[in-house]
């Protein structure tokens, strides 16, 4: 076993540098500095502590805001800073992480309806909506990770058919999470905060190659060919194969078929 997690260490090492890197070099590339983008995030105590960690990896014009309410449910969603959200554009985006207590499983279908609900009453902005995290905490946990995942299968194909709207899929790995179970560990925590922001550079800073519009070439002292100029050209196919006599016919051809009589079965 520990074995297997020191793989999974290295993997997770592995893959935290890789994102880091990334970060830097949108970090190194000039973007416009009167464009500001917003982000906010919305969720449990899983996110507390991350804007202080979001703010040194991204661009000096991203402001932060965090919604952080401990225990609550998506049932408090559509009454989650609604003043500030509504001010939003296509210039910013939402995070949420607010399900970590919505994964029982009489719950799912209202789950749904509400993140469904959110996401369809801002549609003036982009959503990132983070996948729920394992409850390693709980004596059942193995039955309740499997609600989880089919909970998180259905956000992620429900998500596919919003274009203002992403799922983010973090990695659920126990040792990602502290001895409790609940929470993730300093380096789980490192980990997401690269995806967040790998994410939503992915989203702001794409690179739009900028149209190259031709103009219409008109060559000087060019005369058209009209009709009566077009002539018509007439060419001669010269083949090798040998020629065939056509096949004459008399004129009483099907009177030979008279006499003909068919075998009746």
């Amino acid at each position: 076993m520990s074995q297997l997690n020191s793989r999974n260490k290295v993997s997770v090492h592995n893959l935290l540098s890789e994102l880091r890197e990334t970060i830097n070099v949108n970090n190194r590339e000039v973007g416009s500095p009167l464009t500001k983008h917003k982000v906010v995030l919305i969720g449990d105590s899983n996110i507390r502590g991350y804007v202080h960690k979001l703010k040194p990896l991204l661009k000096n014009n991203y402001e932060l805001y965090s919604v952080i309410k401990p225990t609550a449910t998506t049932n408090e969603l559509k009454e989650t800073a609604r003043e500030e959200i509504s001010r939003l554009s296509c210039h910013d985006v939402i995070l949420i992480s607010y399900v970590t207590n919505d994964y029982e499983a009489n719950n799912v279908s209202l789950t749904l309806q509400n993140i469904t609900d959110f996401i369809q009453r801002n549609n003036q902005t982009n959503i990132i909506l983070m996948n729920l995290p394992y409850r390693y905490d709980l004596p059942n946990s193995i039955a309740v990770n499997r609600v989880i995942t089919t909970l998180n299968r259905k956000l992620k194909k429900f998500v596919k058919a919003l274009p203002h709207t992403y799922f983010m899929e973090t990695d659920n790995t126990r040792i990602l999470f502290i001895n409790h179970g609940l929470h993730m560990n300093k380096l789980g925590k490192q980990l997401v905060n690269c995806q967040i922001v790998t994410f939503i550079y992915s989203i702001l800073e794409q690179k739009k190659s900028p149209h190259i519009s031709l103009g219409w070439y008109e060559p000087h002292n060019c005369n058209y060919p009209t009709q009566e100029d077009n002539q018509i050209i007439s060419v001669t196919r010269n083949s090798s194969c040998n020629k065939k006599l056509p096949v004459t016919r008399s004129d009483d051809f099907y009177g030979k078929f008279k006499n003909y009589k068919t075998n009746k079965c």
